[in-house]
């Protein structure tokens, strides 16, 4: 049980920082060339920040980092298009971010940063 909440503590810390850097950064990214390697940058940046915030990882078991390090980005992925599709049925202005491949560079630099981290 305590596994099941420290994969969700984790997985809502990267879905968190997304969307901040989704509401903070959106015009950023848009005037940027290539907005993967943008969301990658953001990413990284959010997960040193993160880390400062939360020193140690939420998961300690070493298999569950690397499950955590595969699952986390495709659903953060997976959350970003559902949100692009949200704005594009309701007729809002959508971004670059709101893309699976947006959300999920963002999400694997992230928990990178945060997984390099817990090994040393």
């Amino acid at each position: 049980m305590i596994y099941l909440i420290h994969i969700i503590m984790e997985f809502l810390t990267e879905v968190l920082l997304e969307l901040l850097f989704q509401l903070g950064f959106r015009r950023v990214v848009d005037i940027f060339k290539h907005p993967v390697i943008m969301s990658a940058i953001f990413g990284i940046i959010s997960g040193i920040v993160s880390l400062v915030i939360f020193k140690d990882l939420f998961i300690i078991d070493d298999e569950l980092k690397v499950i955590n390090l595969i699952i986390t980005p495709v659903i953060v992925g997976a959350l970003m298009a559902g949100l692009g599709r949200l704005y594009r049925y309701l007729g809002f202005k959508h971004s670059v971010l709101d893309t699976f491949v947006a959300g999920f560079s963002f999400a694997i630099a992230m928990t990178l940063v945060r997984f390099i981290w817990s090994i040393f």
